[in-house]
């Protein structure tokens, strides 16, 4: 239930957000009927597809379900078109497309393509693909994106120059109402059965169709005459694309072991990385009379810092593949060294006549691009790959590779100066921007995919690693501002913010880490020393005592009924220090069950298996067990491990309590939480001092030391199981009883309770 209430606040605030950017975005009237709007819109359209195709790239190579391969290729189908027309843009021999008529019609075309895949993907959703489907071809699918982009481009092509409004004001009409029954009828599918064949989230693709529907319906309205609108309709697609990201990535995270906090927060933060920078630099130019500003020495030193955050960052994992290496440390490493470099030329040049102060170079950013390509490809490779041999870092590799990447910043420059002088209109900077936008998609995609495969490899920690792929994210966001800003302009200055907050956040990431480590080193310190008990008191002892009872049988070959004790009673030592050993090894490999790999077991039967190994552990005492249960079985979800963590949890407070003869157990059904048992261990503390009462305390909740090792083992064993264990404690001394409250996982198949 609690879940449940954080997953609809995330979708109010992710609401509530998306609706006042869009207020303050639309009413700042932003320029809408030029080449450099439709660079600016439509590549943060591509970048928040290309995100989605790469987060549900990552699904299909979890489940190759026609559902998952067709909502693929309908949002790849939608980034080509979006990276298209951004790139088209450059070209401003040609008039701005959707300043007319012609342009809204092949927007609708666009979106109406989409609608159609998302549908397919809805029917999918509900309605198993037979085994010689042609939608589970391999080929099929590609070979279709392929022809509908090229009919698209042709048909784009061939009428762009053409007065054909009589066409396409009414096919327009026409391909909006297909757009909007297409896109409300995969809202249904999804939405209908939520726990259908496919594993995205249902209740935010509704919102993603729901808000291509609103696009859709202003594209129709400005379809006889193009206006401003416009805008409104590519911001309703933005935030369409917002939520199918999150739909397909966040529920891929939580698959791969996240919780669901972190993978919610990462997916956040990598769209907010993309949108946030470009809409403030918008803002700060419309309300700031601030055309251009010089400062040579603040980008120096920005870039300056640059290169000693890309050193420490590799330096920091070089260190780590040293002491464990991983196959995809490599390419990662010679990626934040190669930035280094690139970041250090951008210093150097900065400095000199031909760009001080006049425009900023262009080969680091182009070169940058290309490495961190090749280097996420070969990372993919690598994690994907299985090798026999270890993992290695080769220093001559990795030499011979810096110098490759000092030679394309020396003999780029040198290239970008001859075509410079050969070819003065490349000086604007079209060829360089439409380079550098293609180079910031491909390395956006591979980058997520990299990250996805990252997270999968990691399991539930953030990792080093993790961070410092996902820094490169910060130079894929400066390659997108330098893009669509001038030099020196707001926008531009964006982008240096965005590495110089890189440079600022990092020493607190760095601090995390350090404390993360020096925790997880003394709490393995004190865990070290409870198994080390453990090994001792209850796997060595045992056996030694097993050992003395066969060596007494072992001198005289009759047996007689006090050998036949001695030796059930040798067999008993062996097989409880052999569930101690399995128990032992579980905890120092954790060695956590998937709760799917658990079995129906009884609730009464394990207390009472508990309560027997406690009586035969305490032979001196008299302990009385009192056990009331409801009607009916009481089954949980779990294996042995349930009577070894009762006995646990018991021994540790008969060995603190010496006057404590009576344990009772009350099992009923959690009032709050109907798929839990609740399990109440009552416990009569009234002829034990005040000392000891506090003492028993202390050694629960203290439960790392060598003095409190059951408590430990209990709750780190109740934990694998599924559940949960806490004590209420006395409110004041006269209290002369503990409540131990355990919450256990009810087993499916075990009859509801009455």
């Amino acid at each position: 239930m609690r879940s449940r209430t954080r997953e609809i606040l995330r979708i109010v605030f992710g609401i509530l957000t998306i609706c006042l950017i869009l207020i303050i975005f639309v009413l700042s009237d932003p320029p809408w009927d030029t080449h450099g709007s439709g660079i600016a819109f439509y590549s943060v359209l591509a970048f928040l597809s290309v995100i989605a195709t790469a987060t549900a790239l990552g699904r299909v190579r979890m489940d190759a379900s026609p559902t998952h391969k067709i909502m693929l290729s309908g949002l790849a189908f939608l980034s080509l078109l979006n990276i298209g027309a951004a790139l088209f843009n450059f070209f401003d021999v040609f008039s701005v497309g959707h300043i007319r008529s012609f342009g809204v019609f092949f927007a609708l075309l666009e979106l109406t393509l989409f609608s159609i895949f998302m549908l397919v993907a809805g029917w999918f959703n509900t309605h198993r693909a037979k085994e010689n489907s042609i939608w589970r071809s391999k080929k099929f699918i590609p070979i279709l994106i392929v022809v509908l982009i090229s009919l698209y481009t042709s048909s784009y092509l061939l009428t762009m120059n053409l007065t054909l409004d009589f066409i396409f004001i009414p096919f327009g009409y026409l391909l909006g109402i297909i757009a909007i029954v297409c896109f409300l009828l995969s809202a249904y599918l999804h939405i209908s059965q939520p726990n259908g064949l496919s594993d995205n989230d249902p209740i935010r693709l509704l919102f993603m169709n729901i808000l291509f529907v609103f696009a859709s319906i202003v594209m129709l309205i400005i379809l006889p005459a193009p206006s401003s609108l416009w805008v409104l309709s590519l911001t309703f697609q933005a935030s369409a694309l917002l939520f199918a990201s999150i739909a397909i990535g966040y529920p891929i995270l939580t698959d791969l072991g996240l919780s669901k906090r972190m993978a919610y927060g990462l997916v956040i933060a990598i769209i907010s990385l993309i949108i946030l920078p470009f809409v403030l630099s918008h803002l700060i130019e419309i309300w700031l009379p601030l055309v251009e500003y010089v400062n040579v020495g603040v980008s120096v030193i920005v870039h300056s810092g640059g290169v000693v955050f890309t050193l420490v960052m590799g330096f920091i994992l070089y260190m780590k593949a040293r002491a464990k290496a991983a196959w995809y440390h490599s390419p990662i490493i010679f990626l934040l060294f190669s930035w280094s470099i690139f970041e250090s030329s951008i210093v150097i040049f900065h400095l000199l006549p031909q760009y001080y102060g006049i425009s900023e170079p262009l080969v680091p950013y182009v070169g940058g691009g290309i490495i961190s390509t090749i280097a996420f490809l070969i990372a993919i490779k690598k994690i994907l790959s299985t090798s026999e041999k270890p993992p290695k870092i080769s220093k001559i590799a990795h030499l011979i590779g810096y110098a490759f990447v000092i030679a394309i910043v020396v003999i780029g420059e040198v290239i970008q100066n001859q075509l410079f002088a050969m070819f003065p209109f490349l000086i604007d900077g079209i060829l360089g921007g439409i380079v550098l936008l293609a180079l910031a998609y491909v390395s956006t995609f591979v980058m997520i995919s990299f990250i996805l495969l990252l997270v999968a490899e990691s399991g539930q920690k953030a990792t080093f690693e993790l961070v410092a792929a996902g820094s490169q994210s910060l130079w894929i966001v400066s390659l997108l501002l330098r893009v669509n800003f001038s030099v020196w302009t707001a926008g531009w200055w964006m982008a240096e913010a965005v590495i110089g907050g890189a440079i600022t956040v990092f020493p607190f990431i760095l601090t995390y880490f350090y404390i993360r480590d020096i925790s997880l080193t003394q709490r393995y310190e004190n865990q070290s020393k409870v198994y080390a008990h453990l090994l001792k008191e209850d796997i060595e002892y045992p056996h030694s005592l097993a050992i003395d009872a066969i060596h007494k049988l072992s001198g005289d070959p009759i047996l007689t009924d006090s050998k036949l004790e001695s030796l059930s009673e040798a067999l008993g030592q062996i097989s409880h220090a052999d569930e101690m050993t399995r128990v032992l090894r579980l905890l120092i490999e954790s060695d956590i069950y998937d709760k799917r790999d658990f079995e129906s077991t009884n609730l009464v039967n394990s207390i009472r298996d508990a309560f027997e190994q406690l009586q035969a552990s305490n032979p001196q005492r008299r302990l009385e067990l009192k056990l009331e249960c409801i009607p009916g079985e009481c089954s949980v979800r779990s294996d042995h491990l349930l009577s070894t963590s009762l006995y646990y949890l018991m021994d540790g407070i008969v060995q603190r309590a010496e006057l404590i003869t009576t344990f009772e157990v009350i099992i009923d059904q959690h009032p709050k939480q109907s798929e839990m048992w609740s399990v109440q261990i009552k416990v009569d503390m009234s002829g034990e001092t005040l000392e000891q009462r506090q003492n028993l305390l202390r050694r629960y909740i203290i439960s790392v030391s060598s003095g409190g090792y059951e408590f430990l083992l209990m709750r780190r064993l109740i934990r694998m199981i599924g559940g949960k264990i806490n004590m209420e404690t006395p409110s004041d001394s006269e209290s002369n009883e503990l409540l131990f409250t355990i919450l256990l996982p009810i087993a499916e198949d075990a009859e509801s309770p009455i």
